[in-house]
């Protein structure tokens, strides 16, 4: 039976440190991208949109930049309420 690479238990704040670490590399490496873009406005929101531009938040595999958007706040809301249980 294969794990998903998305579903981790959380049993420590350290644990939960160095997922927000791994997120952070990923927000880093989706920003360099952007800075780097001289595309013009709409060929930058399509590529952002639909091309694998962007960075998994945990894996930082290839992913579209709103689909990082989306899971990036998603598990950063997570990680908060855990630390409230630690």
């Amino acid at each position: 039976m294969q794990t998903d690479p998305k579903k981790r238990a959380i049993l420590s704040f350290a644990q939960a440190e160095d997922m927000h670490s791994q997120i952070a590399e990923s927000a880093a490496n989706t920003a360099k991208w952007l800075v780097e873009q001289k595309n013009d406005p709409m060929s930058l929101l399509r590529a952002m949109r639909f091309d694998p531009v962007g960075h998994d938040p945990l894996t930082g595999e290839p992913l579209n930049i709103v689909e990082q958007l989306n899971q990036t706040f998603t598990i950063l809301v997570t990680l908060r309420a855990n630390e409230r249980l630690f």
